[in-house]
């Protein structure tokens, strides 16, 4: 079989899986999976797909199948592979599995910090074991805890289906924090360091111990007493985890546990101004909550090589850690700092604004859960960085949402039209899904008035039109009527979706782009839950977010 008949093929069953339109990406990857060695000419292979694929969709759908069935091209769906899900973890057992997900609450979670949420709530599934959300809160000034955010990541948390058999805050832990550093102190494993930050630095790049890491443990204790009463100010003294003073990375030596903050928190107002750093609060914590595994992003890496000294110091077993390569998205953002900063220069409007990568902007505009745990499931585990785009989303998203979406009409820019001639149907019955009978159909009175979108009306004035559900008509743009051609399907008739004009209901949709529509949209939509997401015709699907007055957000096509 010749290059052009094997394309073809492809083409051809592509087109006729998809309503008539082939995937030109789809086809160079069969074309490329059958015969490897055509990435070296990868240019002239894309342009030969291109071509076959422009004249496939040049074809009508009967068209392409008396093609198809000449060739012999087989239509049965392909057998997909089954879905391995997440590979098994090292030293897990049955019941035994303890995980954690620690986010920081100065912000809402976005898409990056997804994969460590699932990766925690999945596995615990998995081993049915347990799964502890913990709060990192314990920077109040450079990572000031929101309110709200604590809310709005247990929302997500449970969003996902995952529901934390503990609820964890680490500033409700101080206490337990300071035992442990006097502990570390009296034991020599740690000591109040109040060498000037210049000093310490030179020092410890030059290997050299600061004359603090000497004193005994009772003028040890006698510092700390002083950090947390108020005799040093803030920055003049930290608690520092002693460590291999000749190790190669010198953030690893005498990495800093603890340090004066003399700011208010969210939570505890100014009970307490010494907070611990990550590595001592989250080691604690792994420690006393029995954390067996724990997944971090290769950015964090250093991390469990610092909290290793402390497992070592105080002769605690260490939770085996996953480490993960970072997941970029194109097309959105997710920088805390840069929303931030749109927002405070009024570009983004708040978290939900749907230019936003946070998991609250994504819910609102309707993507499902499971289109992210599928994701995270496929990226899996790997050191090696992922990126998926905005547009790899929404098709992931678009498995889950095609069917449970109900159909109905929607005219963006409506344009009234007069209907004329000796039409006798009265009322069109649609389907609530076209692969679901059991939904039942709404119906459409039709009437003297029918609306139509005006790209259509540009489109099609002075032609045929089949009006979806109803009949044929003449566009007759001048006069604003639509004069009656007949019922029959006997010829190709572009089909275009309407509106009566009485049954209507005044939608607005907060667009991918945070621009806003203004349309109309079948009336029985409102019949809908809010949080619904339906399709719209020809136009994409959507999340219903307020019913009075009726508006919805844009999920993707």
């Amino acid at each position: 079989m010749d290059l052009d008949t094997e394309i073809l093929m492809h083409a051809l069953r592509n087109a006729l899986m998809h309503k008539g339109r082939a995937n030109e990406g789809a086809v160079i990857s069969k074309i490329i999976g059958a015969h490897p060695e055509l990435r070296k000419d990868a240019k002239r292979t894309g342009e030969l797909v291109k071509r076959v694929v422009g004249e496939v969709n040049s074809l009508s759908e009967p068209a392409q199948m008396e093609e198809a069935l000449r060739l012999g091209v087989s239509l049965e769906h392909e057998a997909k592979p089954e879905r391995e899900g997440l590979p098994d973890l090292p030293n897990a057992q049955e019941g035994a599995v303890v995980t954690r997900f620690a986010p920081n609450p100065s912000a809402p979670l976005h898409l990056g910090h997804s994969r460590a949420l699932l990766l925690s709530g999945l596995y615990a599934k998995k081993y049915n074991g347990r799964f502890i959300l913990r709060f990192d809160d314990t920077d109040p000034r450079t990572k000031t805890p929101m309110k709200e955010a604590y809310d709005w990541i247990l929302e997500d948390v449970r969003w996902f289906g995952f529901e934390p058999d503990a609820i964890v805050h680490a500033s409700d832990r101080m206490d337990t924090y300071y035992k442990y550093a006097v502990e570390l102190l009296r034991k020599s494993h740690a000591y109040v360091c109040d060498c000037d930050t210049e000093k310490w630095k030179e020092l410890t790049l030059a290997k050299t111990a600061c004359p603090c890491r000497a004193r005994d443990a009772g003028a040890q204790h006698e510092r700390w007493l002083k950090m947390i009463n108020g005799g040093y100010k803030e920055g003049e003294a930290v608690v520092r985890i002693k460590t291999d003073l000749n190790h190669a990375d010198p953030a690893m030596r005498d990495w800093p546990a603890l340090r004066i903050i003399d700011v208010p928190h969210t939570r505890t107002g100014t009970e307490y101004r010494v907070w611990p750093l990550y590595n001592l609060a989250s080691a604690i914590d792994d420690h006393e909550f029995g954390v067996t595994h724990v997944f971090r992003g290769q950015e964090h890496q250093a991390n469990a090589e610092k909290q290793a000294y402390l497992f070592k110091h105080m002769g605690w077993k260490e939770p085996d850690v996953a480490t993960y390569g970072r997941l970029f998205v194109k097309g959105i953002a997710l920088s805390k700092s840069e929303i931030v900063k749109g927002m405070k220069a009024g570009t983004y409007n708040d978290w939900e604004d749907p230019r936003l990568g946070t998991l609250r902007a994504l819910r609102r505009r309707g993507f499902q859960p499971e289109t992210l745990v599928h994701l995270i499931e496929h990226v899996g585990i790997k050191p090696n960085n992922a990126t998926i785009s905005m547009e790899n989303l929404a098709a992931e998203n678009k498995k889950f949402v095609d069917f449970r979406a109900n159909r109905y009409y929607f005219v963006a820019s409506p344009v009234e039209f007069t209907l004329s001639g000796k039409f006798t149907k009265k009322t069109a019955e649609v389907a609530l899904h076209p692969e679901d009978e059991a939904r039942g159909a709404r119906t459409l009175n039709v009437k003297s008035k029918i609306l139509l979108d005006e790209k259509d009306v540009d489109a099609y004035g002075g032609k045929e039109v089949r009006l979806k559900g109803l009949f044929n008509v003449k566009v007759d743009v001048k006069n604003k009527t639509l004069t009656y051609t007949g019922e029959a399907l006997e010829r190709e008739t572009p089909k275009i979706h309407w509106l009566p004009a009485e049954e209507t209901v005044a939608c607005t949709i907060v667009m991918d782009d945070a621009s806003v529509l203004q349309g109309k949209a079948e009336k029985g939509v409102t019949n809908e839950l809010i949080g619904n997401t339906v399709q719209f015709e020809r136009f994409g699907f959507v999340r219903i977010d307020n019913k009075e007055p009726f508006a919805a957000y844009f999920s993707h096509k």
